[in-house]
Parts: structure tokens; sequence; C-alpha cells
């Protein structure tokens, strides 16, 4: 099997432009997509780690940072990811993908190679460590085959699915689906980039635990330094919703969260 990882990478972002370049610690010397390379390239499994971008013009600075870090590069559509994800598989001549984003710079090799463990193991179509979640929010990852991908490109359709990637394949009940979780539950710690508190956040750590760190050095330091969750406790994770109605449901209880509820109640109201 040919396993190779892919990492999703573009300068755009609604909440944080540019992030991936940033660097971490504020002053340090590498950036946040060097750390989630350098982290994936000692995943022992992998056969190669390529970076997926767009052909935006400004994204040309994602292919010259995967240039200077010795890896591939991909540029697809913006928007089609999925198509994106096919295309660069299918020209590197994968077997199996493990998908990665790019504003994850705390990945643990080991935790990723116990997923890929897990999805060959079990003879999965796709496996990832995110529904039923155990693991910090930023060690996120997937893994699928590439048949798997390639039957979601010909059969997908809508925004949720081709913007997304791997909704068509743990959402449809056609695949196999296995998720890879672990004893101790610390979901409640974030170390994902794509605010400004985020930033803050990930220089912190950075700064205490130096560019070679795990899975559990990170919780270690977050049971320590309790106070490093406060940073990012006004982010909202991001979440896809796949109809107008749930949307609409998770508009009306973050109004009411945030005591707006004369707002909640006309949403409410307007959408019976």
């Amino acid at each position: 099997m040919r396993l190779g990882i892919i990492i999703q990478a573009r300068m755009g972002s609604s909440r944080l432009p540019g992030k991936i370049l940033k660097k971490l610690p504020e002053h340090g010397e590498k950036t946040a997509l060097e750390h989630v390379v350098r982290r994936c390239l000692k995943v022992k499994e992998a056969a190669e780690v390529i970076v997926a971008t767009t052909t935006e013009e400004a994204d040309l600075m994602v292919v010259n940072e995967a240039a200077r870090l010795g890896v591939r590069s991909f540029r697809g559509s913006e928007d089609d990811v999925l198509e994106r994800y096919y295309l660069a598989a299918k020209e590197a001549g994968f077997d199996s993908v493990m998908r990665i984003t790019s504003d994850c710079p705390c990945h643990d090799p080991e935790v990723l190679g116990d997923l890929v463990r897990k999805f060959t193991g079990s003879r999965a179509d796709y496996a990832s460590n995110t529904h039923e979640r155990t693991y910090p929010h930023g060690l996120d990852a997937e893994i699928f085959t590439f048949d798997a991908l390639e039957k979601a490109y010909r059969e997908a359709e809508g925004k949720l699915y081709r913007e997304h990637v791997t909704p068509y394949l743990y959402k449809t009940g056609v695949f196999k689906v296995v998720n890879l979780t672990q004893n101790k539950n610390t979901s409640d710690i974030r170390v994902t980039l794509d605010t400004p508190e985020d930033y803050a956040l990930l220089c912190a750590v950075f700064e205490f635990l130096g560019d070679d760190f795990g899975l559990k050095e990170l919780e270690e330091l977050f049971e320590q330094k309790k106070w490093l969750s406060f940073i990012t406790k006004p982010v909202i994770h991001k979440t896809f919703y796949e109809n107008e109605k749930d949307e609409i449901d998770a508009a009306v209880k973050l109004l009411e969260k945030q005591d707006m509820c004369r707002a909640a109640e006309i949403l409410r109201r307007e959408n019976k």
C-alpha cells in the first residue's frame, strides 16, 4: 500500500489571513506550515508528503514554502477541495490518503501512526479520530482509500461534499468507517490555528514546549497551566451543517448564549 499524506493549505482565511505562514512562536524561525510538514514527515508509514494548495496567485507563496521544505506541491481548485485531493492523489499514485489541514501545527506522528494501524488493521475505507472525539482539537486526521476518494469525486454533489472533502465517505453509509479513540478524553484542549486568539495560545505552547513535543507533553502542559485554555475560550469551533434548519437552530443557540434572546426569538419565529 502506497500511503501518502496530503496537507490542505492556502493563504486565505476568513478569521486569520495568511495564518499558515505565521511564525510559531512569534519570534521563532519556523512557520506553522513548516511545523505541520515536519511532523508529517515523521510518520514512518507514509511514502510521501504533498502540500495541496489552490491556483490563486496568493498561493504561490504556499508553493514556494513547500519547495523550501523539500516537499512536492499540487495546485487545484480553491472551492472544490474534493477534486483537489483526488487529482493530487491520482498524480502521486497513492493507494490511500491521509488528510491533514495546515492549521494543525501540533500533530503527534505517533497518533498519526496509530490511525494508520487502525485503518489498515480494520480494512476500512475511511478512518478518523474525530467522530467520537477524545483527542485535542488540532490533532484531527483522516485516512481513506483512493478507491473511496475516487467514488466520492465521481458521485458527490453539493457544497458540503465538494468543499469539505470527506463527508460523502462517512455520511452516506456506503463505506466502512472506523474511529480511533484514546482512553483519556482531552478533547477540551484546542490547538488549532484559526483566529488571533488561537495564534496567541499556540505561541505560548511553542514557547513552553519547543518544537519537538507530542500528545503527552501537550496534555501535561494544559494540566499544569490551566489558564492557557482561557486564551481561546471565546473562540467558537467551526461546524458544518447539512441543511438550513440545523444551521438556524445552531444560530439560535448561539444568540441565546450571548443573551441576545430577542434576536433568537425573531429568528426562531421566522423559520418555524
